[in-house]
């Protein structure tokens, strides 16, 4: 009996329709090739789960850094560089730069569109570039110890330094590089630690200090009194400062020659600034696809920033959710949950305050970002979705921060809960240019329109009406579970003079009582139920720590 021929869903795909497929998904393809695509993907289960395998893959291709040297290394080729004119020196015109000519080459980063040959070893990519990326960390590539001369120490730590202080004018100008949109790191931690430092053998120093010498005296005092400033900088503030020159070392290292040109031909440090700018502007812009820039390019005005910040945000998540993937490297590698996801009870009470407190209070793109988050756990979650998850609500907590509400009486949301007799005395004593309550963006939201209420008849004298309530301001206007929580648990914590403050509060105007009980449960480490987040303030910024917009 003959074989019988596969079904279609046994089918491999064949290459051409693998191509078209990673294009759709790169957005590469035309309005025609791209409903060819989806209808194939409508009737198709084999091209259905083909596509969602490619699409796991680039998910886990975004997740894996670029191989780096030794950052060290990298910056040293810049002591190879010819500068006719060295930074600062304003009296010798700008001239080329050569490049580098160690023989060691960075390749250009790779584009998504390499993915297209490497989709069938992206899980071993992961594997082998995260071990080998952390294995670079722990292992930077230490010289020999150089034999003692007469150099001082200081002479020592500015041949050293060298290397990043090339492209640096003076420390204010080192100290912007920090920005957040140029070198600086905003994920790094404050504390007494410093950066790794590799001994030179004496022969480098010897070039390093050759190097130097090619200056004019004017600019060697000024690489002196640089390395000086910086040396008297506090322990965290000198390490990060450090790590942000050697940051943006290497990136001048791999910079074309054009464009190299362009940063370090600058005459003064306001100019330089402003071409690093404009540098990485057209560098992140080059690196965009071919698609997107086409579609940037053909947007016009408010169109076109929109689709430029839409970009820049989609980068800073995915850079965020890589330094949260190096920074848990070992958690993620033992697929452990993490806080509070690691305690059922603890989930339960979590997920009831996304529902019944976070969720009602976000925009719709927000919650339907939350809501992937959700579906993604209850299809299997492994280590990296529950933390994502948890670093998504907490931050959407910070920025919808709730207060507790009344026992009883109905809130003050919108404008049809105010009498027309209020309403008409803020109108008469309201200027002209006054945002009108019926217009405000806060309306149909409490606490938030009730705040605007109160602030409202504050400024314009207006007494508030009788009978409403706008929220609790004595334990026996709080929620039980708040009440409890307020005579209790908080109370064992405070001192004498706290509980007489808040006590003086209770006669004070909405919502001074509740705002100053939530400032003191977070002073003394307390979830206040049903307004935060349930578990210790404190444990979830220790380990959601660089969510976006967490000082």
């Amino acid at each position: 009996m003959p074989d019988e021929a596969p079904a279609p869903d046994d089918l491999p795909p064949d290459e051409e329709t693998s191509e078209d497929m990673i294009a759709y998904l790169d957005g590469e393809l035309d309005d025609v090739e791209s409903r060819a695509i989806e209808t194939r993907l409508a009737v198709d289960d084999a091209a259905r789960r083909q596509i969602e395998s490619f699409k796991k893959t680039y998910d886990l291709l975004d997740y894996l850094p670029t191989t780096e040297p030794s950052p060290s290394f990298a910056s040293r080729t810049l002591t190879q560089l010819s500068l006719a004119a060295p930074v600062g020196a304003a009296s010798h015109p700008a001239a080329p730069v050569a490049a580098a000519t160690s023989g060691f080459v960075i390749p250009p980063p790779a584009t998504r569109r390499v993915g297209r040959f490497l989709a069938g070893w992206a899980f071993a990519l992961l594997a082998t570039g995260a071990l080998g990326y952390f294995g670079h960390l722990l292992a930077r590539p230490h010289l020999e110890t150089a034999d003692p001369t007469k150099r001082t120490s200081e002479q020592v730590r500015l041949l050293e330094r060298l290397p990043l202080l090339l492209g640096v004018d003076d420390l204010p100008f080192a100290q912007q590089l920090e920005a957040p949109d140029l070198f600086g790191d905003p994920n790094a931690e404050e504390g007494p630690h410093s950066l790794p430092v590799d001994t030179l053998t004496s022969t480098e120093l010897e070039q390093l200090e050759n190097v130097f010498k090619t200056y004019p005296l004017a600019r060697q005092q000024q690489l002196r009194k640089l390395d000086e400033d910086i040396a008297a900088l506090d322990g965290p503030g000198k390490t990060r400062l450090l790590a942000t020159l050697d940051r943006y070392a290497i990136w001048l290292d791999r910079l074309p020659d054009g464009y190299r040109k362009e940063v370090l031909g600058a005459p003064a440090p306001f100019e330089r600034l402003e071409a690093i700018r404009i540098v990485k502007a057209r560098q992140w812009r080059e690196g965009l696809p071919a698609s997107v820039r086409e579609r940037i390019q053909n947007a016009e005005g408010a169109q076109r920033d929109q689709l430029v910040a839409d970009m820049k945000q989609q980068d800073a998540r995915r850079r965020n959710t890589w330094e949260i993937a190096k920074r848990e490297w070992a958690n993620i590698r033992t697929d452990r949950r993490p806080w509070p996801f690691d305690n059922d009870e603890l989930t339960r009470q979590v997920n009831e305050y996304v529902d019944n407190v976070l969720r009602p209070r976000l925009t719709s793109n927000e919650r339907a970002e939350l809501d992937t988050h959700r579906r993604d756990l209850a299809q299997g979650g492994d280590w990296f979705k529950w933390y994502l998850y948890g670093n998504n609500l907490i931050r959407l907590s910070d920025q919808h921060p709730m207060l507790p509400e009344p026992v009883s009486g109905k809130l003050v949301k919108a404008i049809g809960d105010l009498p027309p007799e209020f309403l008409q005395q803020l109108r008469k004593k309201s200027g002209p240019g006054r945002r009108q309550l019926v217009q405000h963006p806060a309306a149909g939201k409490w606490p938030e329109f009730a705040e605007v209420v109160v602030r409202e008849s504050h400024e314009l004298k207006v007494p508030l009406p009788a009978g409403l309530v706008f929220g609790p301001s004595k334990p026996n206007d709080y929620q039980p579970p708040v009440k409890a929580f307020l005579e209790t648990e908080l109370a064992s914590k405070l001192s004498a003079s706290e509980k007489t403050d808040l006590k003086k509060l209770e006669s004070a105007p909405w919502p001074d009582h509740s705002r100053r009980m939530l400032e003191l449960a977070r002073k003394y480490d307390l979830a206040v139920p049903g307004v935060t987040p349930p578990g210790p303030p404190s444990k979830w910024d220790q380990i959601y720590r660089n969510r976006p917009g967490k000082k």
